[in-house]
């Protein structure tokens, strides 16, 4: 019986070698990364608008990065329409679950920016 690397290409480095394991994948590492601050602001939040009343800089920065965004995705897909001033008839729990979406992919954006620089920092350094 003969022993073969199992997914060798051209030039690549096999996925599977003979008496070694698997190369790991670091997919999920971004995603839970970004899952962290995005709990974070969805807790904040929470926090502050039930207990305390939030600083004016933060109001303004989240309704132009999150609410707004979160509104026009809201009534595109049909789920009804927003008001800033009453009588939104887009589901608060939808709402807010759309909010936190968008929260989401900002985290994954600025994870993704953190490791990129990281990563230009060691080549810089000369480390692997």
């Amino acid at each position: 019986m003969r022993t073969e690397t199992i997914g060798v290409g051209k030039g690549g480095q096999p996925a599977v070698t003979e008496g070694g394991s698997r190369r790991t994948r670091r997919f999920w590492v971004p995603l839970v990364g970004a899952a962290v601050p995005t709990l974070l602001v969805a807790s904040l939040t929470c926090i502050f608008w039930r207990y305390f009343e939030p600083p004016e800089f933060l109001v303004g920065m989240l309704f132009f990065a999150v609410v707004i965004p979160a509104a026009v995705i809201c009534e595109k897909l049909g789920f009804g329409q927003f008001s800033i001033l009453g009588g939104s008839t887009v589901p608060d729990w939808l709402f807010f679950s759309v909010m936190m979406v968008l929260v989401y992919l900002y985290c994954l954006v600025l994870v993704g920016l953190v490791r990129l620089a990281l990563k230009a920092r060691r080549t810089v350094r000369g480390e692997k």
